[in-house]
């Protein structure tokens, strides 16, 4: 099973003393180095609650305590997040104010992305031109825009972009699978967010869970 949990930021931005008390010093040295000589603060800040929100999933599922979890990038391919003598799988997404995060016992990759429907879509570099096709002559040509992206982000988050093939047309993939061995399920998870979780096994039973911030931040006390 892959268990998603996602939050977002307005309640660490109304209560930045939960920020400052609970967040900030249980982060990674690392965090901490890149929050204070950020100029954006706000976006220093979603680089910490998606650590802290991995950690918190990863507690909950080995039933141990947040402070006994380490998330490690160093010791896996291509920067992908892992748990330190752990079997489980992890990957995070943030986008605008939402963060996601998701854990299970097989590969996974997930993405988030804040549907903007008032910014003009211009999918360079990033589609091939058989994706830029199909998202121009589609009827809702920015929910295809977002769908494909978030497909293609958790797909490189699985397997680590050095091992991907940026020529995949997604365009071409239904809602179930790509190539017959990458498996993707997308919805929205809000009015204007939607969320793609891509596994390598088909039909994997996937569970959301909308997260106050307020409840993991508290898990330190």
């Amino acid at each position: 099973m892959v268990w998603v949990v996602f939050t977002t930021l307005e309640d660490i931005h109304r209560c930045k003393n939960l920020f400052d008390e609970y967040l900030l010093p249980n982060s990674s040295d690392k965090a901490k180095e890149r929050y204070n000589l950020a100029i954006n603060k706000k976006k220093a800040q979603s680089i910490i609650v998606a650590e802290q929100l991995l950690k918190y999933i990863v507690a909950k599922t080995l039933n141990i305590n947040m402070n006994e979890v380490f998330i490690d990038k160093k010791q896996s391919d291509n920067g992908k997040p892992s748990i330190n003598n752990n079997n489980f799988n992890i990957s995070v997404s943030h986008s605008d104010n939402y963060i996601m995060g998701a854990i299970s016992n097989n590969k996974i990759g997930c993405d988030v992305q804040r549907v903007n429907y008032s910014r003009k879509i211009i999918p360079k570099g990033f589609f091939t031109e058989d994706d830029m096709s199909y998202i121009f002559f589609s009827i809702d040509y920015v929910t295809e825009y977002h769908k494909i992206w978030t497909r293609k982000e958790s797909y490189f988050k699985l397997n680590g972009r050095e091992n991907c093939d940026s020529k995949i047309n997604f365009s071409n993939s239904n809602d179930v699978h790509l190539c017959n061995k990458f498996f993707f399920h997308t919805e929205f998870i809000e009015k204007d967010v939607i969320a793609t979780i891509c596994t390598n096994l088909f039909y994997e039973k996937i569970q959301f869970t909308q997260l106050n911030v307020v409840d993991f931040v508290y898990s330190y006390r």
